[in-house]
């Protein structure tokens, strides 16, 4: 409204100012709804009387006019309705990441529970697969079995090796008479189990006499 009694009227800032004795800037800042460079309200309202009535227009009009304005300047795109408390809030993106990613963590934990915490087992094959006690003519005694793959393995207290899939063997030699063979299996956060076999070597010439 005021630019435009401004055009037709054919009357500058420059003007206006010596007309009004309002300051050209606040003039300025009114024309082009620069709102956040002008003084208090009260101020800006006896600015807009004075404007009114050099240019022959309604001043409580034009005060109604630049209160609306001014308000939808400062709320603009940012304006938002009020908040409904019974509608569903918007999640936090962190929030929901964190909690899948718990949620992926403590499902693969509780997946591979027995892998980590479980109680070891271990399978004995040849000789020693099914007997408890062996007796052999050989010194050269072979120990070979399957854990579970990960589990750490100790034969008479020596970390031995175990292959990808569990599988291990050891050659030992043993002592004429009784050789007792200790196996020691450790499941990572897990318990300790020990086996003890007893393998008799007798040589052959113990078995002729």
């Amino acid at each position: 409204m005021l630019t435009e009694t401004l055009k037709e009227k054919n009357i500058t800032l420059n003007k206006l100012s010596e007309i009004t004795g309002i300051s050209e800037r606040y003039l300025e800042a009114i024309t082009e709804e620069k709102y956040e460079k002008l003084p208090p309200s009260p101020y800006v309202r006896s600015y807009l009387f004075k404007i009114a009535d050099a240019l022959n227009l309604d001043g409580q009009k034009l005060w109604q006019e630049y209160q609306k304005n001014s308000q939808l300047k400062k709320s603009g795109l940012n304006d938002k309705l009020p908040l409904n408390r019974y509608s569903l809030k918007p999640l936090n993106k962190k929030i929901i990441f964190l909690t899948v990613l718990i949620i992926l963590i403590a499902g693969y934990f509780i997946f591979r529970y027995n892998s980590f915490i479980g109680r070891p087992t271990v399978s004995l094959l040849g000789q020693l697969a099914n007997a408890a006690n062996s007796v052999v003519s050989s010194p050269d005694f072979k120990i070979e079995g399957q854990i579970k793959s990960g589990d750490q393995l100790a034969i008479n207290k020596e970390s031995s090796y175990v292959d990808g899939s569990g599988y291990f063997q050891k050659n030992i030699s043993l002592q004429p008479g009784l050789n007792v063979i200790q196996l020691q299996v450790k499941r990572f956060l897990g318990r300790e189990i020990t086996v003890n076999k007893q393998v008799i070597y007798l040589p052959d010439n113990s078995k002729q006499q």
